[in-house]
């Protein structure tokens, strides 16, 4: 048997005051203690013989564990609903395991180390150790001071004990569990484990199964970083590894020096200096525990790429199997010797190694030298009296060099974990009979999906035949039973038919390959060795076999609920609602509570549900509050919905046995954006809440704004669905910043309950339902039912550690949770089976409001239907006298004097020079021809505005900003400290080439005098002239200015960077921008003397929303020509919601022109409407809008890069998809003939065959009407657009 029980090791290297064998001779019956505390002891043959089983044993008497050696601790023993955990404590040393555990499974970071301490009256300190005297007898003061040693008993448990004891009592599912929480934790994991019996060599790989690791690789290339982000298994994962070994007693400590290495603010290896460590230690020598240093692509990153770092706890030298497995394994190997010059065993094992090619990083004790390179990756430094931050940073430079040297890398070995499984001398768990039938048949499937090749998206449809499109087509005419008009009968039952057909080709198709191996294997296996796999695809085949064939009994599929039923009684979770199509399956789920009932018995239980946008946090609530896994696994979000059943301890006292957890998808995923996936959303929420006793409401940052459209039709919802008798309640958690924040927290309540209602009486209204308040529907109180939790992290991913106020804040929400529960008796399974089967009918009958986004549509869509239908019978009304005109048309075409009248009134007031005759001579392509020849010409208006002022004063900088540029754009004009404009140069509108801005070179120039300033640039050329000073305005200023006047142009002085004044000015202490501004104003004023009645504009070019740039856009709109003023209108940037508001008026104003001309020209059949169009001109049309709203790529772009917010988010809140894209007539059609569904245009369409236009043709005035008011409603759709993109580039 190997010595790794080595003293020295014990407590993280320190020097020990007792010697080996004292300290491992335990006492073998009854002990003396004499008045100094010292024990005597009677020490047997046997137990010197044995120390390390006698430590084992004493330590798991300790805990009361003796029997979970044998009979482990399996996941099934914790997933159970306890007490919150309301203290950092336990009274007994019995309680430490269980405490270990829950603590563990919590997230919590502090679980490692667990005081006792007895309840007593007195508090909860724990019992000091005992003072002892010592009789003076002859002796003085002094001598027995500097005499006396007192050597007292250990009076608590190693926190690392305690951690290896509870994985040494634990069968393999909850080491899992348990490394998976560890690393989560940030915790370093156990890689090579002594068993504490046998003392054989473990490799636990089995339980890093479970874990994946994230990080951020920078790479240098053709001078450029490159970043790369990278996720992948730990077992899989090659990277180098740094191995760190100890030889003999240390003054410092290997483990707190490995923790500098990779996260100096949380200590991944436990150390001598942690919360509760002891001198003495006993299961963590010999142990080799792994950690992973993650980059996160940051400049203060560590090292550039993942690096694993393994600690042999220990003496080296006396561990001589894993000692010798990690320097093989090691790209480097670093060892903390306490003296090379003393100790002959190490100088001769480092000599060894100085000889071999692997690189060699000596540390030693007793030298105080820096780092010193003696030959090529071989390296020595001292320890001795120096600071350990600058040892930890010279160890960091060296580790970087020896793996980035070019003669190293060829012979750096790539450190893999699965590679230990080929290891001699060291047992794998994945060796054990259980793991290999397991892996065996893992094989056999995966073999079987992996054999042909096929493309993943095909998988599902090869081997899952049960979920292909005829089963999205079944749940498609299921739902339309629900919904049925006309003859319902006949329809009811011809839909019947189609789905018993269905069935039978479902049932045709048979149990996949795949399913016979999973079920077979599945069966094979005992409830605990189970995994929740394809158990969808089994309900399906259960259900179809079902509905076809009730007689048998004995067929295979038969079995399925019972194997499903155990399964979840053992608590893995089961797939209540199918995520892919959105069904609930009820009589797979009812036969599954069947069998549970069979087994259970008709048991009471407490429905939880869980609710939440996607990412918002649900999974790590329900870890840290329950210890729950994702039903889905790592890094995934769940889908439909999923229940698990979690026994309650007898610690609890309730009046019913299980608490049923339904956790779902998180909501408004982005990657399933869609009109079925929002109408899903909210049918998914009104049934969990609907289900649950209680809802629970997972909140991240602002997401309530987010949620409220769901929440409102949930509450709509279950107002309609007044025949299920629900009495549903809920609690909100939401993630803050500032947890204690009391002030803040009150304001957000309030707020909060302002919301829910207003949106319950929006609801009420509709509904006709008595109901004020969101309590009136749902049960809530904003005080008790509103919960702040922390961040979950503490510090920035990927090496950041759980926070432990998360944990903390989420146990209040359990205790809130459990309190209602016990005032509740819950349902019996047999009556939740009946609530579930009540409420999804309710649901299938409840399409209306679940295709609205919100209450607010509801009312609109009401308020358009009985519009729809007034315009509708009103047109109609007017058919007859419609008719009537036509009959008065002469046989050869002419028509009446009231046609004619009504034919001139179409074109209003403005007169488009040869409509009338093309109108009159029924010649719709003249029509088209004169109207695209009007529009054209007003789009072209000519539009030339100049720039000028002193150099430097901003011209250039302002000439980017109105035309929506930054200064590095490209095309932009050039700016700088020099004189950067010495020529009259001309910068046209990226969007509209007929506006050009004109930057005149600074007056008072060599070049260009003042006295000939005007004459030099080209007075008559512009519009107007802007008049730009970044101080006071000059002698020259108002010279140019008198001059412009006299020549009867208008003049406009701005006075820019008024952002640098304000900065500048903000560091007094008596600052206020309102003052400051108006000292500016009057001192450029004062300095404009000779002018009548200046204004001056104080604006900034970079922060245009601020001051008087729309002052200065209104000014310049007012006093323009009428004819160019929408020219200037669509080149302003947005920096105001007024300049969108009078865009959309001008285009409105238009509308009638482009559609005419549409319909005069129309060639191009709108699909689903009978309608044709001149798609090309609405293509120039709706290009148009787009492009003066700033939704087009480039404009937005420029945006972003003007304003720094990413262009994604930008894009992320356009919802029209004409924004951002390229407008082609493919594009536009699509659109049209999706918004021609809508009610009002359906009336519009309807009306347009009544031919109100007397002289058009029908089919024009068909065309007109609808292209109308779809331009309007795209108009519209772009001008909200435009509004929300302005306040996301804000950020109001």
């Amino acid at each position: 048997m190997e010595n790794i029980h080595s003293a020295a090791a014990a407590g993280g290297g320190e020097a020990e005051i007792r010697s080996e064998v004292s300290s491992l001779k335990p006492d073998k019956g009854s002990s003396d203690e004499d008045v100094s505390g010292n024990m005597s002891v009677k020490v047997s043959d046997e137990l010197i013989k044995n120390p390390f089983q006698r430590q084992t044993e004493t330590l798991i008497d300790r805990l009361q564990l003796q029997d979970k050696l044998q009979q482990k601790f399996s996941p099934e023993d914790f997933l159970q609903i306890r007490p919150p955990v309301t203290r950092n404590y336990v009274t007994s040393e019995k309680h430490l395991a269980h405490m270990f555990l829950r603590r563990l499974m919590m997230l919590d970071c502090r679980d490692r180390y667990i005081p006792v301490r007895p309840d007593s009256p007195e508090g909860t300190e724990p019992k000091p150790r005992p003072v002892t005297d010592i009789p003076e007898k002859h002796y003085s003061d002094w001598e027995v001071f500097l005499n006396t040693s007192v050597d007292t008993e250990q009076t608590h448990l190693h926190p690392m004990d305690v951690q290896m004891a509870v994985f040494h009592c634990s069968d393999s599912f909850l080491k899992q569990m348990m490394v998976t929480k560890l690393s989560q934790c940030q915790y370093a994991l156990p890689l090579l484990v002594p068993d504490p019996v046998t003392v054989e060599i473990e490799c636990p790989l089995w339980t890093f199964r479970q874990i994946t690791k994230t990080w951020t690789v920078t790479q240098i290339k053709d001078g450029s970083p490159i970043v790369t982000m990278k996720s992948v298994p730990v077992c899989k994962a090659q990277t180098p590894l740094v191995s760190f070994f100890r030889l003999g007693s240390l003054s410092v400590s290997k483990s707190q020096l490995m923790n500098t290495l990779i996260n100096d603010r949380h200590s991944s290896f436990f150390h001598r200096n942690c919360p509760g460590s002891t001198r003495s230690r006993h299961l963590m020598d010999g142990v080799a525990e792994i950690a992973w240093y993650c980059p996160a692509g940051k400049p203060t990153d560590a090292f550039s790429d993942c690096m694993a770092f393994c600690n042999l706890h220990g003496d080296a030298l006396q561990i001589e199997k894993q000692r010798d497995i990690l320097i093989e394994k090691s790209s480097i190997n670093v060892f903390l010797v306490a003296s090379l010059q003393k100790h002959e065993e190490s100088r001769s094992l480092i000599a060894t190694l100085f000889k071999s090619h692997k690189p060699l990083i000596c540390l030693s004790d007793d030298d105080s030298g820096d780092a010193v390179r003696t030959k090529k990756g071989k390296y020595k430094m001292g320890l001795k009296g120096r600071n350990q931050s600058d040892v930890s940073e010279e160890l960091k430079k060296i580790i970087r060099d020896v793996l980035s040297s070019v003669e190293v890398s060829s012979l750096k070995p790539s450190f893999q974990l699965e590679t230990l499984a080929e290891l001699s001398g060291v047992r794998v768990d994945e060796s054990d009979p259980a793991c290999q039938r397991g892996r065996s048949a893992a094989l056999e499937i995966m073999q079987l999906i992996t054999k042909d090749n096929l493309d993943i998206s095909k998988i599902k449809e090869e081997f899952l035949p049960y979920q292909n499109h005829l089963w999205h087509q079944w749940i498609k005419i299921h739902k339309e039973l629900n919904h049925l008009r006309g003859n319902s009968e006949k329809e009811k039952s011809k839909k019947q038919q189609k789905l018993m057909d269905m069935r039978q080709k479902q049932r045709a198709a048979s149990c996949s390959k795949l399913m016979e191996l999973f079920i077979n294997s599945l069966s094979a296996l005992p409830p605990t060795d189970r995994e929740e796999r394809f158990f969808c695809e089994m309900g399906h085949i259960y259900e179809a076999h079902r509905t076809t064939d009730r007689e048998s009994r004995d067929a295979d599929w038969c079995k399925y609920a019972e194997l499903a039923a155990q399964l979840m009684i053992s608590g893995h979770p089961v797939e209540l609602m199918d995520g892919d199509a959105g069904h609930l399956p009820f009589t797979w789920i009812s036969s599954l509570l069947e069998e549970v009932i069979q087994k259970l018995g008709d048991q009471r239980v407490f429905v939880l549900s869980v609710l939440g946008l996607q990412s918002s946090g649900k999974a790590s609530l329900l870890s840290s509050m329950f210890g729950l896994q994702s039903a889905v696994g790592a890094g995934r979000s769940t889908k439909g919905a999923f229940m698990q059943l979690l026994k309650v301890s007898e610690e609890m006292k309730t009046d019913f046995d299980y608490v049923l957890v339904v956790d779902t998808e998180g909501l408004q995923a982005p990657e399933l954006d869609g009109n079925t996936t929002r109408y899903r959303d909210k049918e998914l929420a009104t049934f969990v809440v609907g289900l649950g006793n209680v809802t629970l409401i997972s909140i991240f940052g602002d997401d309530l704004l987010k949620i409220q459209d769901v929440l409102q039709i949930v509450v709509q919802a279950l107002m309609r669905m007044k025949k299920v008798q629900l009495s549903p309640r809920c609690v909100f958690v939401q993630d803050v910043p500032d947890v204690a924040a009391a002030e803040k927290n009150v304001d957000r309540k309030r707020r909060l309950q302002e919301h829910l209602d207003q949106m319950t009486k929006l609801a009420a209204e509709e509904e006709l339902c008595d109901a004020e308040h969101f309590s009136d529907v749902i049960e809530f109180d904003v005080q008790e039912d509103v919960k702040y939790c922390g961040q979950l992290w503490e510090g920035s991913p990927p090496m950041a550690a759980p926070n432990p106020a998360y944990s903390e804040s989420l146990q209040e929400v359990k205790n809130t949770i459990l309190s209602k529960a016990s005032k509740s008796a819950g349902i019996t399974l047999s009556q939740l089976r009946n609530k579930i089967q009540d409420l999804w009918n309710a649901l299938l009958g409840e399409n209306f409001v679940f295709s609205f986004k919100n209450t607010p549509e509801v009312v609109v869509y009401r308020k358009l239907e009985v519009l729809a239908i007034k315009q509708t019978s009103d047109l109609r009304s007017n058919m007859k006298t419609t008719e009537d005109q036509l009959l008065s048309t002469t046989e050869n075409g002419t028509l009446s004097e009231a046609a004619h009248g009504e034919a001139r009134g179409f074109i209003e007031s403005e007169e488009i020079p040869g409509v009338r005759e093309a109108l009159q001579n029924k010649d719709p392509a003249a029509v088209a021809a004169k109207i695209q020849q009007h529009l054209e010409k007003q789009d072209n208006i000519p539009l030339n505005i100049a720039i000028t002022g002193e150099s430097g004063s901003g011209k250039s900088s302002f000439v980017n900003a109105f035309r929506g540029m930054s200064d590095d754009d490209e095309g932009a004009a050039p700016t700088g400290v020099k004189q950067t404009t010495s020529e009259v140069t001309p910068y046209p509108h990226p969007n509209y080439s007929s506006v050009t801005l004109w930057d005149l070179p600074g007056i008072g120039t060599t070049k260009f005098p003042a006295d000939k300033y005007l004459e030099l640039v080209g007075f008559e050329t512009f519009d107007f002239f802007i008049i730009i000073s970044d101080t006071r305005f000059r002698e020259n200023d108002v010279k140019l200015a008198q001059e412009i006047q006299r020549m009867k142009k208008k003049f406009y002085f701005v006075r820019s960077k008024i952002d640098n004044d304000i900065n500048a000015e903000r560091r007094k202490r008596d600052f206020s921008a309102e003052r400051t501004l108006k000292v500016i104003r009057d001192d450029c004023v004062h300095s404009l003397q000779g002018i009548e009645s200046p204004r001056v504009f104080l604006v900034s070019s970079f922060k245009q929303h601020w001051c008087d740039f729309f002052l200065l856009q209104e000014t310049l709109e007012r006093e323009l020509p009428m004819k160019k003023r929408d020219a200037l209108l669509f080149v302003m940037p947005n920096f105001n919601p007024e300049i969108i508001i009078k865009r959309k008026k001008a285009f409105q104003s238009k509308l009638k022109y482009y559609a005419i001309g549409s319909a005069a020209g129309a060639h191009d059949q709108v699909p689903g409407l009978s309608i044709a169009v001149d798609a090309a001109l609405l293509v120039d049309a709706v290009t148009h809008y787009v492009h003066a709203f700033g939704l087009d790529i480039p404009s937005l772009k420029r945006l972003s890069h003007r304003t720094g917010v990413p262009y994604t988010d930008l894009r992320a809140i356009i919802i029209s998809p004409l924004a951002a894209a390229e407008i082609t007539t493919e594009l536009l059609l699509k659109v049209m003939s999706q918004l021609g569904c809508v009610a009002t245009l359906i009336a519009a369409e309807e009306a347009s065959r009544f031919i109100p236009f007397i002289g058009i043709p029908a089919a024009m005035v068909h065309s007109f009407t609808t292209t109308y008011k779809v331009l309007n409603v795209i108009l519209n759709q772009l001008a909200e657009d435009a509004h929300r993109v302005f306040e996301k580039a804000l950020e109001l």
